[in-house]
C-alpha cells in the first residue's frame, strides 16, 4: 500500500493520518474503556493515547522481537504503553520538540503553551515528564477552547485518571512536571 505524502518544509504530511479520527477516538473513550477492541492496562494514559492515534491511522508494527524494541509499536509493547519508550519510537518519526519547564515563570509556561496551541492540532499528542528520558504521563487533543485565563488552548484527554477537558495552558501552568514534549502525528520527519 503506497502511503500518499506530501512535503513541507522539512516535514512530510502523512495524507493517512486523520487527526479528526484520532480526536473522535478521544473524546468518544476519554471516561471509559474500549474492551471490546483494545485491552485495558495498569497505568493506562499512554496505552490510551496509543490507541487515538491508531485511530487516527497510524499503522501498528505486523511484529514484535521484544517488548523493549523501540523499532516496533503495538499493543502489548512498551512503545504502546510506556509513555518514555513511546517518546523513543515516535520522536524519530514524527516532527516533535520539548522543553524543561521547571524553570519558567507562569508567564514564560504559557507562552510555551501557546506554541504548543501553534504547532499541533486536535488528534496530536503532548507528554509530560521529568527529563527528556523519563517521561511519565501522556494526553491527546480533542478540541480547542479558552483557558481559565483566556488563552486559546488545546483541550486534553487523557487515561490513568480518566479526564477530558483538561486545559493544556493550565494544565502545564500547574504541573509537577518538569518537562513537556509535543508531536505533530500527522507530520513526518
Amino acid at each position: 500500500m503506497l502511503v500518499s505524502l506530501h512535503t513541507v518544509g522539512a516535514a512530510t504530511i502523512d495524507k493517512n493520518y486523520s487527526k479528526s479520527s484520532a480526536a473522535y477516538y478521544a473524546k468518544m473513550w476519554a471516561k471509559g474503556y474500549n474492551t471490546a477492541g483494545y485491552y485495558k492496562s495498569n497505568l493506562d494514559c499512554t496505552n490510551f493515547a496509543s490507541q487515538c492515534i491508531e485511530q487516527g491511522g497510524k499503522r501498528r508494527s505486523s511484529k514484535l522481537p521484544s517488548y523493549e524494541d523501540v523499532r516496533y509499536w503495538r499493543p502489548h509493547s512498551a512503545t504502546w504503553e510506556n509513555a518514555t519508550y513511546f517518546k523513543k519510537y515516535w520522536s524519530k518519526r514524527v516532527v516533535c520538540a520539548g522543553k524543561e519547564i521547571s524553570s519558567l515563570n507562569d508567564k514564560q509556561k504559557n507562552a510555551y503553551a501557546s506554541l504548543i496551541y501553534k504547532m499541533i492540532e486536535p488528534g496530536d499528542v503532548v507528554q509530560y515528564g521529568y527529563s527528556s528520558n523519563e517521561i511519565k504521563r501522556s494526553q491527546v487533543s480533542y478540541d480547542k477552547g479558552k483557558s481559565s485565563k483566556g488563552f486559546d488552548t488545546l483541550l486534553m484527554a487523557q487515561h490513568t485518571s480518566n479526564m477530558l477537558g483538561i486545559m493544556l495552558h493550565d494544565y502545564i501552568s500547574t504541573t509537577n512536571y518538569s518537562y513537556v514534549v509535543y508531536y505533530n502525528m500527522g507530520k513526518k520527519k
